[in-house]
């Protein structure tokens, strides 16, 4: 817990964050937890891929917004449309970022299908792969995401 002094100052600094910052805050400081000072941990990231499904050209947008923050910090990246991506290297991939958004009743993007019947009709060894996924969906659609 917290001392109210130090409450006062996170309430303070937090009190002008948008949601989408208070959850970046949240994973920066659980870096902290982890024994690791998340700058530290954020710059040691090789052979990043950044592969994106989309089909209004949404999950494009946050792709590049992400590639362009990591490239201000000087972090290397290779962006991919999943239709442009060769399939056979994804077993390869050690780092990975993967935004994809649905479409219409939480189906997945036209151009994402064979990307999924890859992952599901190959016994890939994915043990070694570290990722993050990040979904996009539109929450008047009971299935979203």
């Amino acid at each position: 817990m917290l001392t109210n002094d130090k409450k006062q100052i996170l309430d303070q600094i937090i009190s002008n964050f948008s949601k989408e910052e208070i959850a970046w805050s949240s994973g920066y400081l659980s870096g902290f937890i982890a024994g690791e000072a998340p700058s530290k941990a954020v710059k040691a990231i090789p052979n990043l891929t950044i592969l994106y499904v989309t089909e209004t050209g949404n999950a494009k947008f946050l792709a590049t917004e992400i590639n362009k923050k990591l490239k201000a910090a000087k972090i290397n990246a290779k962006m991919k449309d999943v239709q442009q991506y060769r399939l056979n290297d994804f077993a390869k991939e050690q780092n990975l970022i993967l935004i994809t958004s649905t479409h219409g009743d939480g189906e997945i993007p036209e151009s994402g299908k064979k990307f999924e019947a890859h992952l599901n009709d190959n016994d890939l060894d994915l043990s070694k792969l570290k990722f993050i996924t990040v979904a996009l969906g539109d929450r008047n659609y009971p299935l979203f995401c």
